[in-house]
């Protein structure tokens, strides 16, 4: 009996352990979005479309990464004209990272190059 009662309780427990860490997940989820748009100054939306289209190109450079857990950064380069982004997406499944420059308008994503940048491009 006493048995049945710790092995309920163990179940509880990972059970609570688990909700707790799927609503963690979420919320630093959500903060990170937050936070991209107010850096890039994009709707969700418009954010959705972007990270998605870097995501694929790089699936399309490395299909591996479809299995890989990896997050990018987004940076605001500059403005062109009135709604013509160009933002660095530094993808983190590699350090250190490789950085992916685009061009956001109208809802779409052009890839504009590709850097691969060195240890030593940091340090000097």
């Amino acid at each position: 009996m006493a048995k049945r009662s710790w092995l309920l309780i163990g179940i509880g427990f990972i059970l609570l352990l688990g909700i707790v860490l799927a609503v963690t997940y979420c919320i630093s989820y959500q903060n990170r979005s937050v936070e991209q748009n107010d850096t890039l100054n994009l709707t969700p939306a418009e954010y959705n479309v972007l990270d998605t289209a870097i995501r694929e190109y790089l699936y399309e450079k490395c299909p591996i990464l479809r299995d890989t857990e990896f997050s990018i950064g987004y940076k605001r380069v500059a403005t062109i004209w009135p709604r013509v982004l160009i933002i660095d997406a530094y993808a983190s499944f590699k350090i250190p990272p490789l950085v992916v420059r685009a061009a956001f308008f109208n809802g779409h994503v052009k890839i504009i190059s590709e850097e691969d940048f060195t240890e030593e491009d940091f340090i000097n």
